[in-house]
């Protein structure tokens, strides 16, 4: 699958490898990482490098599509990606973490919905969904926002540090519009 760069008004997403390497791994070692996804403590560079190629092997698999969010001067915004592609059901996952500097001003939406019109338009895929625990508020907003529709929670789904926590699930359809 060939990896494009896809453009907005201030924002662009970029395929992601390892030129983001640091910014990769600082972004995987804070806290609200910590707390909100799967990523553990600690996180190191040889964990970011890992996370990276993972990505990079996915494009040449079709199988996921990570991307770095970046300001159009070139600054590292986040990570945004189709986190899992299944080509056959024509669905997929989106997953995203935008950097902490770059937070309450409009990254997260912008980034969404540049992947997202990706994903439902030259991706082919006619459903996409984000997973998030139930307490990230703050995702929850960007999904509503964006146009995801809450389908439910998955109750004690998420298990990370002999801890239990409950999913939230959206989705988008192209029919959404």
């Amino acid at each position: 699958m060939d990896a494009p760069i896809l453009e907005g008004d201030d924002i662009r997403l970029m395929p992601l490898d390892l030129d983001v390497l640091d910014e990769m791994h600082a972004l995987g070692a804070d806290p609200d990482v910590l707390r909100f996804t799967y990523v553990s403590a600690p996180f190191t560079r040889d964990d970011a490098t890992a996370w990276i190629q993972r990505y990079i092997d996915g494009w040449a698999e079709g199988t996921r599509a990570g991307f770095s969010i970046q300001s159009t001067d070139g600054e590292f915004l986040g990570f945004m990606a189709v986190i899992s592609i299944e080509s056959d059901a024509r669905q997929g996952e989106i997953g995203y973490i935008v950097a902490p500097e770059a937070r309450g001003r409009g990254v997260a939406s912008a980034a969404l919905k540049l992947i997202t019109d990706w994903s439902l338009g030259d991706l082919g895929l006619e459903r996409v969904e984000l997973r998030m625990s139930s307490e990230n508020t703050g995702s929850a907003g960007v999904a509503k926002r964006s146009g995801f529709t809450f389908e439910g929670t998955l109750r004690s789904l998420h298990f990370k540090e002999g801890r239990r926590g409950d999913t939230a699930v959206y989705s988008r359809l192209p029919s959404d519009g």
